[in-house]
């Protein structure tokens, strides 16, 4: 597995091929910045989406929106036909409940068909 260019397996490199190390030149770079970029780009049109859900949101910048709406602690529970998100309470949990609903009956086709909902967590 590797992070970044530092070889975090080294077990599993091919025999006789050395580890060369944070600083070797080679064609991984670019590879590693246009996945970086792309993911970026990807991250900011999701987060643009989301905001465009939220009444009085749709201005804000993506990391008040990441601050406000997603960066919360929570819970989730896989069960057999459902996947629910426990979320705890916090200022603007009961927008977010509201704008989750409408995807309260959509099911996971990659989590086995499973239903999927988000709930506010009534522990402490």
């Amino acid at each position: 597995m590797k992070v970044g260019s530092y070889n975090l397996l080294p077990e599993l490199r091919p025999p006789g091929k050395a580890f060369t190390g944070p600083c070797r030149s080679n064609h991984e770079t670019p590879v590693k910045v246009d996945f970086d970029l792309t993911m970026s780009i990807l991250t900011h049109n999701l987060l643009r989406l989301f905001a465009m859900d939220l009444p009085g949101y749709s201005h804000i910048s993506d990391y008040s929106l990441y601050k406000k709406f997603l960066a919360m602690t929570g819970n989730v529970q896989i069960e057999a036909d459902q996947v629910t998100i426990k979320i705890k309470k916090k200022r603007n949990l009961p927008l977010l409940l509201t704008t989750m609903q409408k995807f309260k009956k959509m099911r996971l086709r990659f989590f086995e068909n499973k239903t999927f909902s988000v709930i506010g967590d009534s522990t402490t």
